[in-house]
């Protein structure tokens, strides 16, 4: 199976993966993880101290595979958000070894918000990944988040309702399948 390139380009856009000993990963990693959104929607995401950033750093690296992991998103030179592909972790009691969801995400900085950068990023490596064989991605949002929701809307994907099969979690759930149905 093919899968997403290490580095992808859009029209106005570079997505990279992160650098974890590049000093200017570790700060955006610190201002990243320190929007209010991303504390408000995933508490467990906030990074605090110096520390926290260079571990998150250190894992995000060591999670990365062939068309998984994260891309750092440039604009101009300048990061403003963060796109993964990840195995998405089953909830207590929803564990099938027999299957892996793979899930799309994103987080942007404060300021980079309302730009359309997480769309037109998202969207390069939803695309990336569905052409190199994945047959289905999901998205969860917090059924408060309207603004992930509407980047999945934006993302074309399809809203299956609520569930509980993620994070140990009751989420929104999007799918995007290879042949653009549900």
């Amino acid at each position: 199976m093919a899968s997403p390139a290490e580095t992808l380009h859009t029209e106005r856009l570079v997505l990279r993966r992160f650098a974890p000993d590049d000093d200017a990963d570790f700060e955006f990693a610190l201002e990243l993880h320190a929007n209010p959104d991303l504390a408000r929607f995933i508490p467990s995401a906030v990074l605090t101290t110096r520390e926290d950033a260079a571990a998150w750093l250190r894992r995000i690296d060591g999670n990365t595979s062939p068309g998984r992991g994260w891309w750092c998103v440039e604009a101009e030179g300048a990061p403003v958000a963060a796109i993964l592909l990840k195995p998405i972790p089953f909830s207590a009691g929803y564990t099938n070894a027999a299957t892996e969801d793979v899930e799309i995400g994103w987080r942007a900085t404060s300021t980079a918000t309302g730009h359309g950068y997480v769309t037109e990023a998202a969207r390069a490596v939803l695309d990336a990944a569905l052409a190199g064989g994945l047959d289905r991605v999901v998205a969860v949002t917090d059924p408060a988040n309207v603004a992930s929701r509407r980047v999945t809307e934006r993302l074309g994907m399809t809203h299956l309702g609520r569930t509980e099969r993620y994070y140990d979690a009751s989420l929104e759930l999007f799918v995007a399948r290879s042949d653009r149905s549900a």
